[in-house]
């Protein structure tokens, strides 16, 4: 053998070993994007819960530059820890959590300043988008960085965006769950041909029922007829339109 066969051997074993790592690699990066941004979140909700916090942080620049400086050290010192061939794991860890923190402390104004349920809606989207894909990633050990496995990570976005729980209040102030578990928004669909930007959309789901209500808040909720005929009507046509078959 001479040396130019014996340079493409190790050119091949070098491509093959990255060839099997990254799959492995992006599984580890899913599962730590996932834990991030449960971090990240839970701490930005909290700190905004919390007044007192918000004060400190946001009424004095020096504890606000602090955690942004905080953060950008966590960044370095992350980087280095794993650029060492003799690095701590747990110690590497330990900084990834602080770091997510920080980043939920700095966030945190996002709660005070826009509604609280559609951020945190986004964070359980994101975040459980990316554990979905770990977990895959760790059960099938299938590679995730194929195009396909990319409109996959898509496809379990809209799933879980579109997967909802409703609660209520009770006569006593108790959270209670609402009629709906764990089944698809179908107000997020709209029809093409009947779209306009800058107003609500004629979705495909109760929105009858919802206007008449608003419109007769002391009607007891005796529907008339025709609202729940029209009800219906909207939810046989989106039945129609997904399966091409009539009821």
């Amino acid at each position: 053998m001479n040396i130019n066969d014996l340079e493409e051997k190790i050119r091949q074993s070098e491509s093959m070993s990255l060839s099997a790592a990254f799959p492995i690699l992006m599984r580890k990066v899913y599962l730590w994007m996932a834990m991030a941004l449960a971090i990240s979140g839970l701490t930005a909700y909290s700190v905004a819960a919390s007044p007192g916090l918000v004060q400190l942080i946001y009424s004095n620049s020096l504890v606000m530059w602090g955690c942004i400086i905080a953060e950008l050290v966590m960044v370095w010192k992350i980087s280095n820890s794993v650029a060492k061939e003799n690095r701590s794991l747990a110690t590497t860890t330990l900084m990834f959590i602080i770091f997510s923190a920080l980043n939920g402390v700095t966030l945190s104004s996002i709660f005070v300043l826009f509604a609280p349920a559609a951020i945190v809606k986004t964070f359980v989207i994101t975040a459980g988008t990316f554990g979905v894909m770990a977990f895959l990633g760790y059960t099938t050990k299938k590679d995730l960085t194929s195009l396909g496995r990319m409109m996959f990570i898509g496809l379990i976005g809209i799933i879980i965006a579109d997967t909802k729980f409703e609660f209520g209040l009770d006569e006593n102030g108790n959270v209670v769950l609402g009629d709906e578990m764990l089944t698809p928004d179908s107000s997020r669909f709209w029809p093409l041909e009947g779209y306009e930007a800058g107003h609500g959309q004629p979705s495909f789901d109760k929105q009858f029922v919802r206007n008449w209500l608003k419109a007769n808040p002391d009607s007891n909720y005796d529907l008339p007829q025709d609202v729940i005929d029209k009800t219906i009507e909207k939810y046989l046509e989106a039945y129609e339109m997904l399966t091409g078959k009539k009821l």
